[in-house]
């Protein structure tokens, strides 16, 4: 089955804020398109904080389309695919909230975790944030940079279907027993924590 990698940035603390997003489309365990977008928020308000993590300004975006121009390209690239992200329900969040903010009805899809698929398979890590877990694996990683991290969180699921041996996200959630979230027109059922430890991977 195809699934793809996102990764959203956000001009401020407010998740409906989504400033940039990135894409990776997987199909039959290569990649198969890189995508990312700059996006101009509702509300043009950048936090100092935010722009020094990503570096986007909001001169950046000025010219930019916002997400509800922007939703019907995205939709089409990720329609009736699950999707990965790390720290999954920050980007489900941000998603969510912005398309509450255009209200624009949610698709249906389910996502997992890579966050918690790396500390499923790799239990010796210090911690599991996606720099670290890309180090660890010798993956080629600009953090901050959407597609980027994208990237990094397709690898990360890549080597674990590998490591693993099996070929799809839904066998690789079985098998480490971590449960994906589900998004539906109108709500969303958050993913869980894995139901037991695992068993150990080497880098």
């Amino acid at each position: 089955m195809d699934w793809a990698a996102i990764d959203f940035e956000t001009a401020n603390a407010d998740r409906a804020s989504a400033c940039a997003l990135g894409l990776v489309v997987v199909h039959e365990a290569q990649i198969a398109k890189r995508r990312s977008w700059l996006i101009r928020p509702s509300k043009v308000c950048f936090d100092l904080n935010n722009v020094m993590i990503h570096g986007i300004t909001a001169d950046q975006v000025a010219d930019k389309p916002t997400f509800a121009e922007l939703w019907d390209d995205v939709h089409s690239e990720i329609e009736g695919m699950p999707l990965v992200a790390h720290n999954a329900a920050f980007d489900i969040s941000v998603l969510t909230h912005t398309l509450d903010d255009y209200k624009i009805p949610y698709p249906e899809l389910e996502y997992y975790c890579t966050r918690a698929i790396s500390q499923a398979l790799w239990t010796t890590l210090p911690s599991y944030g996606l720099e670290l877990v890309s180090h660890y694996l010798g993956l080629p990683f600009t953090h901050h940079a959407v597609e980027e991290d994208a990237m990094a969180c397709a690898a990360i699921v890549l080597r674990g279907f590998s490591e693993v041996g099996v070929a799809d996200l839904a066998q690789l959630a079985e098998h480490l027993m971590i449960q994906c979230g589900h998004l539906y027109p109108g709500r969303y059922a958050p993913r869980s924590q894995a139901k037991k430890p695992t068993i150990s991977r080497t880098g």
